[in-house]
């Protein structure tokens, strides 16, 4: 981990790419029921951009770049006050954008326990799964591949769902891998 500004654009991009949902579902809870929220996502981004050299590799990004994000929604209100527009209180809007900021870390979590949890399928289960989520073919085609019907390929996904969905919740109130 490098303590010193980034130089590694590529690293910058997958990370603004990684949290650019959430960088704008934070923006549009600053922002309910605007128009502007992919206006003032493009002046975010471009802020993140130049600043990037600014940004520590290894650090929270996503806690940089939801602090550019607020930044930019609370200039862009400023502009539109002066036209006379009325608002919800920043107060309001703080306390919905902070609960909004705290879910997606628990979205990371979800996610790193997803991916370890799948990780810990047989073959033949990562198969069918990768099959299900990543193939334009029907389930009968990849039955008809495997020896197997219809029916029991069904089965098998509903039974390794539900094996994901226990290991994911395990994981979740465990705090982590185990």
């Amino acid at each position: 981990m490098r303590s010193s500004s980034t130089d590694n654009t590529g690293e910058f991009i997958s990370l603004l790419t990684r949290y650019q949902v959430l960088i704008r579902a934070y923006i549009v809870s600053l922002m309910p029921g605007s128009s502007n929220v992919s206006d003032v996502l493009q002046d975010v981004n471009l802020v993140l951009w130049e600043k990037r050299g600014s940004y520590k590799s290894g650090t929270n990004f996503k806690a940089w770049a939801f602090s550019v994000a607020r930044y930019e929604v609370f200039n862009w209100r400023r502009r539109l006050e002066k036209e006379g527009k009325k608002f919800l209180s920043l107060e309001l809007l703080d306390s919905f954008s902070e609960e909004l900021a705290g879910s997606g870390e628990s979205e990371d979590h979800r996610l790193d326990a997803l991916k370890d949890c799948l990780g810990r399928l047989t073959d033949s289960d990562k198969d069918l799964v990768k099959h299900r989520y990543d193939s334009h073919q029907g389930l009968e085609s990849y039955a008809d591949s495997v020896g197997r019907t219809a029916a029991s390929v069904r089965v098998s996904l509903y039974r390794i769902r539900n094996v994901l969905r226990q290991c994911i919740e395990s994981k979740m109130v465990n705090g982590g891998a185990q």
